[in-house]
């Protein structure tokens, strides 16, 4: 109850400090993209068995894999000893954090208890990607492990050996964390990462130009327009709000009907049905990767 309390506490004062940033876009809550409850969404880029070999590797295949980040299942190895022995020590105390945390870990996962939180659990069918879940089980883990430092001193309460074993494994937890981050610290130069391109200059927005769409996502990638000065009229700019979307939908496929009845998250551009829904919003450059009869639609 005390650590149900200091949560509680620690949640309220969390809300506290978002509130400057939260409550002016409670606004835009109704106009939400996300409010289309749709299991599939949800369920995107779901979980499979392979991705547990991250459990021993967070970056397999040299961190290569696409989005590496988002199904990834690596809680630290040097955690797992003093997991195992909060459980040795104290089974009846600690086993329903390590119940929870199993919990936790299978939600990932496309499951009956899965689908039944989606349809019933309050704004559980808000998010997307189920894996996320284990920010949560990763904090389960770090508490249980934290039991076990604790059981450690403990066994050696006048001993130095008690302490030489948590130094070690904590300094075992900083060479794992070096050892896994260190491939990612590489630094370039921003010219060197974003190498611009003449058409680059073209496309910058000034008071006397325009804006700019892309027919793919790598003519111009979404985020490194606004690097380069580009303002975009599709990408990720729409920040999920449903009118905007709609309004995209219609100006590709100019038929109201088929704007799609689920959430949405980029306004990629696959064709251009009403140029004059794409000129009300002061687009004066699409960018392609190939031909395009843009002289059909009124573009030269």
């Amino acid at each position: 109850l005390p650590s149900a309390a200091g949560l509680l506490a620690g949640a309220a004062l969390a809300l506290l400090l978002a509130a400057p940033d939260l409550l002016p876009r409670l606004e835009l809550a109704s106009l939400s993209t996300r409010l289309r409850f749709d299991y599939s969404f949800f369920l995107d880029r779901q979980a499979g068995w392979s991705d547990l070999k991250t459990l021993f590797d967070p970056l397999d295949a040299g961190g290569t894999r696409d989005e590496y980040w988002e199904h990834n299942f690596y809680f630290g190895l040097a955690l797992l000893p003093l997991c195992l022995f909060a459980l040795f020590n104290n089974w009846r105390r600690n086993a329903p954090l390590a119940v929870a945390a199993a919990a936790t870990f299978l939600l990932c996962f496309d499951s009956p208890v899965l689908r039944f939180l989606f349809d019933h659990f309050p704004g559980f069918n808000l998010f997307r990607l189920s894996s996320r879940i284990l920010h949560v089980t990763q904090f389960l883990v770090v508490l249980l492990a934290g039991r076990g430092t604790a059981a450690v001193l403990s066994a050696w309460p006048n001993g130095r050996r008690g302490q030489l074993v948590v130094g070690l494994a904590l300094l075992c937890i900083l060479l794992d964390s070096a050892v896994r981050f260190q491939p990612r610290l590489t630094t370039r130069p921003m010219s060197e990462a974003f190498p611009a391109a003449p058409f680059h200059d073209v496309l910058r927005r000034t008071p006397t130009n325009g804006r700019t769409v892309a027919v793919d996502r790598l003519a111009v990638p979404y985020g490194q327009a606004g690097y380069f000065g580009i303002d975009m009229a599709n990408g990720y700019a729409s920040l999920n709000l449903k009118h905007y979307m709609d309004y995209f939908s219609v100006l590709k496929t100019g038929d109201p009907r088929r704007i799609p009845l689920r959430p949405a998250v980029w306004t990629d551009l696959e064709s251009i049905a009403r140029p004059d829904m794409l000129r009300a919003l002061d687009v004066r450059y699409i960018v392609a990767n190939e031909e395009y009869p843009f002289d059909r639609i009124g573009y030269e």
